[in-house]
């Protein structure tokens, strides 16, 4: 069962810089999310797409393919009702107030609107409508593990609600964060991700990992 722990979010500090993502680890992005949330779910779709763009979600597609696919007010109808639902009900609780069950019908709408099986591209939208109930998939640097996002995002949740270190964990990223800290930041999910990264790469760089502190098997995914 996957844990998380101060050593493997180190690691997924180093590999979050290795490859140039955001140093303020979408802290901006979020705090752009909640504004446009106000407005609307048109407004948000829109920084969505940007967003999504910005983070070559929509590979090897167009962000043009994607919005003008065929049945598109279908899928959008269907993504704008789970949001709302979603939205209501959970509001910005993290992924320990509720179960897979309980919110999967947002992210497989989110998936639709690219249709294809891969989840990252659901992990990634379903993270921008709601951050702090659905932790990113990357391909590279997490991986996708047999039994798909589903299976992800359980032992995302059941790691974060039986860690004993969540404190330190926070107060970790909060400091690489370095900026005023948008109240909604979705620590739960992010630190999971950091933490799936972490274990990812101690997985895949055995030579690597054994200058760090020993990882068992319970740190990866």
């Amino acid at each position: 069962m996957f844990t998380i722990s101060p050593a493997l979010l180190d690691t997924g500090f180093m590999v979050w810089r290795k490859r140039n993502w955001p140093g303020d680890f979408h802290n901006a992005l979020y705090a752009r999310l909640d504004r446009h949330r106000q407005e609307g779910m048109e407004q948000l779709w829109d920084v969505c797409l940007d967003s999504l763009r910005s983070w070559q979600a929509f590979r090897p597609l167009s962000k043009t393919m994607i919005v003008e696919r065929e049945g598109r007010a279908r899928r959008m109808e269907r993504l704008t009702k789970h949001y709302a639902l979603v939205r209501q009900t959970y509001g910005n609780a993290d992924l320990t107030a509720c179960t897979w069950d309980d919110i999967k019908k947002l992210f497989f709408a989110a998936a639709s609107i690219k249709g294809v099986r891969s989840p990252v591209f659901g992990s990634k939208l379903s993270h921008m409508l709601a951050p702090s109930l659905f932790p990113v998939i990357d391909r590279a640097a997490i991986g996708i593990p047999a039994d798909g996002y589903a299976g992800y995002w359980s032992r995302c949740q059941h790691a974060w609600k039986t860690s004993t270190c969540q404190d330190e964990l926070q107060k970790r990223l909060r400091a690489k964060i370095d900026a005023t800290i948008t109240p909604s930041y979705p620590w739960a999910s992010k630190i999971t991700e950091l933490c799936s990264i972490g274990a990812h790469y101690h997985q895949t760089h055995p030579s690597v990992s054994a200058s760090y502190p020993r990882i068992t098997k319970a740190h990866v995914l």
